[in-house]
């Protein structure tokens, strides 16, 4: 039998230097791009359709934006700090063959968001988009944004060192109150290291992420010189790709691709109902500025 300079049976080696060969554990961490400025350029591409009796709607959403992003740091609580400062958009839309400018898109330009998280990922607080304002439902549309860009945006990443197959999971219950009712989102997100890979000179760790949303909502609005009533109900799933630059402490590119289905009935003062029937699909691209 082939024995090693040590004494070990070679084969027991060889099986060895396989196991720590493919063993590879990192920590996954922000600390390392601590104070840098990254520019991302994301593409998005939606279909909105709206079906109600007698009636249906179909509007397509395509916008190409970019974005800074800054990780500030950690305080001594282990409270993580980040900031999002919303650069130039090209959005465009396409309602009943004709194409203008999107412009709930363009009200982000130049603003900043500044996100404070707890150690477990929870929303602590968040400044600025004060200039955002309310919608028609009464709703704080900084509020929506921040709570928005920490559930879906946000990459959550966990406190143990991860391998190839590492699994970890984040839930996001988020409730939003308005003048006229409110709104419950809770998002669970799943993340498994699928492997470990180089990609243009940086070693990047490859993550699947899979999402789901359960929606549900109720209120009161007045339209047209009558008071209705209305309840939503629905569901959501995506499913995306992260490439983590687990040396520099970043997101070096990803994609995703959504579906949301959810109804909206609502009841007049003379009891007539109505069902509206809502489906979106998203997909997006985010990639680092290379330069």
């Amino acid at each position: 039998m082939l024995k090693t300079r040590t004494g070990l049976p070679l084969f027991i080696t060889l099986i060895t230097l396989f196991l720590l060969a493919s063993s590879n554990e990192v920590k996954l961490s922000y600390e390392e791009s601590e104070g840098k400025e990254l520019v991302y350029r994301t593409r998005n591409n939606g279909i909105v359709q709206i079906f109600v009796e007698g009636y249906s709607k179909t509007s397509q959403t395509n916008s190409v934006s970019t974005d800074t992003f800054t990780y500030l740091g950690e305080d001594t609580l282990g409270n993580k700090e980040f900031l999002i400062a919303f650069g130039d958009v090209e959005a465009t839309k396409i309602i009943d063959g004709e194409i203008s400018p999107d412009e709930d898109k363009l009200e982000l330009v130049g603003e900043k968001l500044r996100l404070k998280v707890t150690p477990d990922w929870k929303l602590e607080q968040w400044y600025g988009l004060e200039t955002l304002g309310y919608d028609e439902a009464g709703m704080d549309r900084g509020k929506l944004t921040a709570n928005t860009y920490l559930a879906f945006t946000l990459t959550h990443l966990p406190d143990k060192p991860v391998t190839e197959k590492s699994k970890w999971e984040y839930k996001f219950p988020l409730e939003l109150d308005t003048e006229r009712g409110k709104m419950i989102q809770n998002v669970t997100k799943s993340y498994e290291v699928k492997k470990f890979r180089e990609r243009n000179g940086h070693n990047c760790v490859e993550i699947e992420v899979k999402v789901d949303v359960a929606i549900e909502g109720e209120g009161e609005t007045f339209q047209e010189g009558q008071n209705y009533k209305y309840w939503s109900k629905g569901k959501g799933k995506g499913k995306g790709k992260i490439l983590f630059d687990y040396e520099n402490g970043y997101i070096f590119e990803g994609s995703t691709n959504w579906l949301i289905d959810f109804e909206i009935v609502t009841e007049a003062e003379d009891g007539t109902t109505e069902k509206m029937m809502y489906s979106q699909e998203t997909k997006q691209t985010l990639e680092l500025d290379k330069k």
